[in-house]
């Protein structure tokens, strides 16, 4: 099922799962754990994922969720092209890449990590409360919502970007370069 529609370029919905088998797809996903807990596998690795959970998934990136408990495994699947945030990024098929975009500006040498590479967790509920916005604009569509969605998208990577920014730091150790987890910053 086609669930982007080719004048939105943006789907943003709840979803409940039990399982899903492992799948890759050709557009952007970022994704948040409403409730429960489930078994993620990324590009072969295995990750436990629980309320308050949220990532992003890059083009082609393999993955798919198993629930590990009774109770339901609830999300906000949030998916797009990267030409719903500006048109120039048509045919780009890297979240790095929209990171670098003028209305993003996160240069890649500004980064510690990539943010597709990574479960966060939203100890605040900002994150949810932003993704909330989204699904309440895209299920009424009154008019200028698709510019809502995407400034409120915009604001969402900007946000998440920033916080991953301040709970990582590089360090070199012998001439090696190491990412360190910042453990008493909470977001």
């Amino acid at each position: 099922m086609k669930l982007i529609k080719r004048n939105e370029n943006i789907y943003i919905e709840y979803f409940e799962h039990d399982k899903t088998s492992v799948h890759s797809h050709e557009f952007l996903e970022l994704v948040y754990v409403v409730e429960g807990s489930a078994l993620q596998t990324v590009n072969d690795k295995k990750i436990l994922l629980s309320k308050g959970d949220y990532f992003f998934i890059d083009y082609g990136t393999r993955h798919g969720y198993s629930k590990t408990n009774k109770g339901i495994f609830k999300i906000i699947n949030c998916i797009f092209l990267p030409e719903f945030i500006d048109g120039t990024l048509l045919g780009c098929h890297s979240f790095q890449t929209v990171l670098n975009n003028y209305l993003i500006k996160f240069n890649k040498n500004t980064l510690v990590i990539n943010p597709a590479d990574f479960v966060f967790k939203d100890s605040t509920g900002e994150i949810y409360i932003l993704m909330q916005k989204m699904i309440e604009e895209f299920k009424m569509k009154k008019t200028g919502y698709i510019e809502i969605m995407r400034s409120e998208l915009i604001n969402l990577i900007i946000y998440i970007i920033k916080i991953m920014n301040y709970k990582f730091v590089t360090i070199m150790v012998n001439g090696s370069v190491l990412i360190v987890q910042m453990e008493h910053l909470v977001v």
